[in-house]
């Protein structure tokens, strides 16, 4: 794993909330939380688009997208496109960062594209096979043949480029704790005792299963980085040491980490 450079950090955080502040994509009481998770996604995504002359990124399942509006913002020639189905952005469901349509147009302004379309099934032959693929908090959303996910971003992905996997940890020590204590460690009961549409998590990974990701569709090895969150109270003293600590205290025991990103370059 690469760290961020103390320039790239404090760039990132910077950029980050100057964009939730105009666009109002988080609420206040997710926003450090976002921040935090979204670094180290960012953090892994520097590390691969380092060394590269040509980058291109396409997110399966993209939601707000962040991280490609941020990555236009690093470098304009970075060729970004999200995709997702959007359905838990269409106007009756009140996000607070608005619908699928304001999406859209604050993507436009940067340069990045949006594509309303299934990231599991559908293959857009209109868009250009890319450097890397990325897929965050997705594969835990689907009921079955999680594979099919992988198959359709290895189908969108140049030889040897590289796929990115992220979602929770479900045997994270926060996880333990709440296990321990006789607490669920799933989505909250009365969304799925009650609602209509479930969109919660079906089946999270644990830190091992996360190298089997790939091996329906690469022989190379898969890399599986970890992140750990600070917690909220530290938000107004969050800083480069704060970030390099926690990022460190990750590694003493990557499979009780709090969340995981699986990373596999196509041979």
């Amino acid at each position: 794993m690469i760290f961020l450079p103390k320039e790239i950090f404090n760039w990132y955080v910077s950029r980050f909330y100057t964009l939730n502040s105009k666009f109002n994509l988080y609420p206040p009481d997710k926003e450090f939380f976002a921040l935090q998770k979204n670094l180290f996604l960012f953090q892994c995504l520097y590390s691969d688009f380092k060394n590269l002359s040509s980058k291109s990124i396409i997110d399966f399942g993209c939601g707000i997208g962040i991280n490609l509006l941020i990555l236009k913002n690093f470098d304009s020639k970075i060729k970004c496109f999200g995709i997702d189905r959007f359905k838990e952005f269409e106007a009756d469901k009140q996000r607070y960062c608005g619908s699928f349509e304001r999406l859209i147009s604050i993507h436009d302004s940067f340069g990045s594209l949006l594509i309303k379309a299934d990231p599991v099934t559908e293959r857009l032959n209109q868009l250009p096979k890319v450097n890397l693929t990325v897929s965050y908090d997705v594969i835990e959303h689907l009921p079955y043949q999680a594979n099919r996910l992988i198959e359709n971003m290895a189908y969108h992905t140049l030889k040897s480029g590289t796929i990115h996997i992220a979602t929770p940890n479900q045997v994270s020590l926060i996880n333990r704790i709440k296990s321990f204590l006789g607490k669920n460690t799933w989505e909250d009961y009365d969304h799925w005792f009650n609602d209509p549409e479930f969109y919660g998590h079906v089946r999270e990974l644990t830190y091992y299963e996360s190298f089997k990701s790939f091996k329906s569709i690469s022989s190379s090895p898969t890399n599986v980085y970890v992140f750990n969150l600070v917690p909220y109270s530290f938000r107004k003293v969050y800083n480069y040491t704060f970030y390099k600590i926690s990022s460190f205290l990750s590694l003493l025991h990557k499979p009780s980490a709090y969340y995981l990103l699986a990373s596999n370059t196509l041979n």
